[in-house]
């Protein structure tokens, strides 16, 4: 119900707050800083526009804002117990928390805002690489349920980009349709066809908004990042599994340099600590972790054997 211009004098009230305390160390009255400086209010105007217009297709609200892990200490899945004596608190904080209470249930979305290039990569979550996303939908989650009580549905995850993209100008369709489909939102999304609907309720065979894409059939079609609430649970399971371990090997010492490749990913490529870590394939034992892109349907299958074994009752000594 935000006007648009009641909406862009609020993000240029922001941005003169964040140059007061941040303009005299990264801008000066160079020719280049003031080109810098109006792609910045460009950027902010168009961020709080598509932000608007996603909130606007669906049921959602934003619940919370900048949740610190400090207030969810007491979370299983911000602080996690790894022996007897020894507890690993995650550090983080949620930049968005929505909310949808229909018919009785509630369903939350996590929304993280990224200004850099990272996409959401399912088999880098399987591999432990990428498990920011789910570890902020499970405490969101946490959260609800044991403020109030609620029993809590996933919605989805996704990254925000906040990006100033092109169109072409020679492609069909409406231009701000256009951009907007350009800024939707990477992640996993909840397949249940009554919670998209509450997502974006405009979907029509292509969201504009969400990760996924309907066949004539009302099917997804192939490669739409969807998951049921059980897929959702196992991965849960699976990220809490990779943090306890990550936490022990902490603690014993593990100091192993073991950098990745993923397809066309290279842990070193842009790594910052070349000189301090002295990795170089000339030497031996210097070798890096080679890792197999997997497909979805691969991996869903991975996790629900994991989840079942996971699940399995132990035997008695006298089985």
């Amino acid at each position: 119900h935000v006007p648009e211009e009641k909406r862009d004098e609020w993000m240029e009230e922001a941005l003169e707050r964040a140059l007061e305390d941040y303009g005299e160390r990264v801008l000066s009255d160079r020719a280049q800083d003031a080109y810098v400086l109006e792609r910045v209010r460009r950027i902010g105007r168009r961020t709080a526009w598509a932000i608007l217009k996603q909130l606007q297709k669906g049921a959602f609200v934003p619940e919370e804002t900048e949740v610190s892990f400090r207030n969810l200490e007491q979370l299983p899945s911000v602080s996690m117990i790894l022996s007897e004596e020894e507890r690993m608190r995650l550090r983080g904080r949620i930049d968005r928390i929505d909310i949808c209470r229909q018919d009785g249930k509630t369903y939350v979305r996590i929304i993280d805002y990224k200004s850099g290039n990272t996409k959401f990569d399912l088999t880098s979550i399987y591999y432990g690489l990428q498990l920011q996303l789910v570890v902020y939908l499970n405490a969101a989650m946490e959260k609800l349920a044991g403020e109030k009580g609620e029993k809590v549905h996933p919605a989805g995850m996704f990254y925000y980009h906040i990006e100033d993209p092109l169109l072409d100008f020679a492609e069909e369709g409406i231009p701000e349709q256009r951009l907007l489909k350009e800024l939707a939102w990477t992640g996993l999304s909840s397949g249940d066809r009554e919670i998209v609907a509450l997502m974006d309720r405009e979907i029509g065979t292509v969201s504009e908004i969400l990760p996924l894409r309907l066949k004539k059939d009302g099917s997804y079609a192939a490669g739409s990042s969807v998951a049921d609430e059980e897929q959702f649970e196992r991965l849960t399971r699976h990220v809490q599994k990779k943090l306890i371990e990550y936490g022990e090997r902490i603690l014993n010492g593990d100091i192993r340099m073991e950098p990745y490749e993923l397809g066309d990913e290279d842990a070193c490529r842009f790594c910052r600590y070349h000189s301090v870590c002295g990795f170089d394939r000339r030497v031996e034992g210097c070798e890096k972790r080679r890792l197999r892109p997997m497909e979805r349907t691969k991996i869903w299958e991975e996790l629900k054997n994991e989840y079942h074994m996971d699940r399995r009752p132990e035997k008695s000594h006298r089985d």
